[in-house]
């Protein structure tokens, strides 16, 4: 499991686990509801009063199962963050913000103390905070395979960046280097060593406390014609653009984070596989047209390719110069 735990703690049930969830998240909000609850709904549904008239309502879930997707390093208050930055980053890549979050758990019962709960409360509120949302209802269950924890998002937009929009011509951007994550979690979980102590400690950061770009999402959607978050791994990412948009990629350089060619180097890897195939790691991919690329490098994009015509009989490829890039990533196995 993700944590140790006391034995001898006294575990809660699902009245108990809201309403502790909802005196964490609440806040100052005065509850009209009666002292003995802590929901401000304290109802068999959520709501909120839509002043806004946009054209789109904006939705997403993203699911989090520990067992797989959390290294046993990660403290339940970094899996409940995490579980929310995920669903985050699906938003800043069509630049949306997203406004409302709905948390359910499924939680085993070895697992259900005030403790741990208040540390995955303490997860979901940080996250929360950090990126502008409202917790405004959510569901608890029983699990006998581990903490599972899903995350819908809504939010409100007058348009999306689209997967579809990349034409010839287009740049080919990211919003950050590559690798990091992938070393990060190779070092958690044993796989791998490094000599050097600041490099093993960002990579691990980079595993446990991820961030969704949705601050840079916001201020360079205006300027993109196509865009998706990496957390499958950067080829597959491209291949889904190169897909949606009936184009080939062709790549002129590989954002490698720094370091990660010699941790490469030292594991026997090859640090292309740590940069297209890792997953998770949150950072924007997308295209762009050229006049754009001065702005864009202004907000710390870094341009790694272009869009190109392809013949209509052959699939969507991506290339790095000459030689094809395998499509695979992060997926998970049924």
């Amino acid at each position: 499991m993700c944590s140790k735990l006391d034995s001898k703690q006294r575990t809660l049930n699902e009245e108990q686990t809201i309403n502790l969830f909802w005196r964490i998240l609440s806040h100052s909000k005065r509850s009209t509801n009666p002292p003995y609850s802590y929901d401000p709904y304290s109802d068999d549904v959520s709501w909120f009063v839509n002043r806004r008239s946009p054209r789109l309502i904006v939705t997403k879930t993203d699911m989090m199962v520990a067992t797989t997707d959390a290294p046993p390093q990660m403290t339940p208050t970094q899996i409940a963050a995490k579980a929310v930055t995920a669903a985050v980053s699906d938003f800043a890549a069509k630049g949306v913000k997203p406004s409302y979050c709905i948390i359910s758990l499924a939680i085993p019962k070895s697992l259900a103390t005030a403790g741990y709960l208040r540390s995955l409360a303490t997860g979901f509120d940080l996250a929360a905070s950090r990126y502008g949302l409202t917790i405004i209802a959510g569901d608890t269950n029983s699990s006998k395979d581990g903490l599972v924890i899903d995350v819908p998002l809504i939010g409100f937009a007058n348009r999306i960046v689209k997967r579809s929009g990349a034409r010839a011509g287009n740049l080919v951007g990211v919003s950050g280097p590559f690798g990091l994550q992938c070393s990060g979690l190779s070092l958690l979980l044993g796989k791998a060593a490094s000599k050097n102590l600041l490099f093993a400690r960002l990579a691990k950061k980079a595993v446990l406390a991820p961030g969704a770009r949705l601050k840079l999402g916001l201020s360079i959607s205006k300027y993109l014609t196509s865009s998706i978050d990496s957390s499958d791994g950067l080829a597959i990412s491209l291949y889904y653009l190169a897909e949606a948009s009936n184009v080939n990629v062709v790549l002129d350089k590989v954002p490698i984070a720094k370091g990660v060619a010699q941790f490469a180097s030292e594991n026997n890897l090859d640090p292309k596989d740590l940069v297209f195939y890792g997953g998770e790691e949150y950072e924007l991919v997308f295209t762009f047209d050229a006049k754009y690329e001065g702005v864009l490098k202004r907000h710390g994009i870094i341009t790694i390719g272009r869009v190109l015509a392809k013949n209509q009989k052959q699939k969507p490829s991506i290339f790095l110069k000459s030689q094809r890039i395998d499509r695979r990533g992060w997926l998970h196995n049924r």
